[in-house]
């Protein structure tokens, strides 16, 4: 069984400063804010093409695990990107991001539709709440105070 979460969030910044954020590769971990460690990441962004072979650690005490991210697409013209996911247990994540411009900054938006067996609706869970946590680290990094949760 697939599960999906949904996320919206509003930032008080550029839309491109935004969108570099989120595609820049160093940022993964910072974002991820000790609720997963990774081990292997290149430099740079996200690229289209780019099938990224790593290590995850669930808080960087639980073992490590091998971990594939392929990015399907990256476009900058439109500050979207696509992501499969899979690895530690997961069957499929797949991951859509998109951040858009709004009269007061910038509108992020990510679906991401996981499949994990019996462990689907945990680790969906879990899934929502390292991307709401992302999204408090996001916030801080871009110095935007009055962020907030449109979903």
């Amino acid at each position: 069984m697939t599960r999906t979460v949904s996320l919206s969030y509003d930032y008080e910044a550029n839309p491109d400063r935004l969108w570099r954020l989120v595609t820049d590769l160093a940022m993964l971990e910072p974002l991820s804010n000790g609720l997963v460690t990774f081990r292997g990441l290149p430099e740079g962004r996200l690229t289209r093409g780019q099938c990224l072979n790593i290590a995850v650690s669930p808080f960087g005490r639980l073992p490590w695990r091998p971990y594939v991210i392929e990015v399907l697409d990256r476009d900058d013209v439109t500050r979207s990107f696509h992501t499969l996911e899979y690895g530690a247990g997961i069957d499929r994540w797949e991951h859509w991001l998109s951040v858009s411009g709004t009269d007061k900054g910038a509108r992020l938006t990510e679906r991401i539709e996981i499949s994990a067996g019996k462990m689907g609706l945990p680790v969906s869970l879990w899934a929502g709440y390292m991307y709401r946590t992302r999204h408090r680290v996001r916030r801080r990094l871009l110095g935007a105070s009055h962020a907030q949760d449109v979903s």
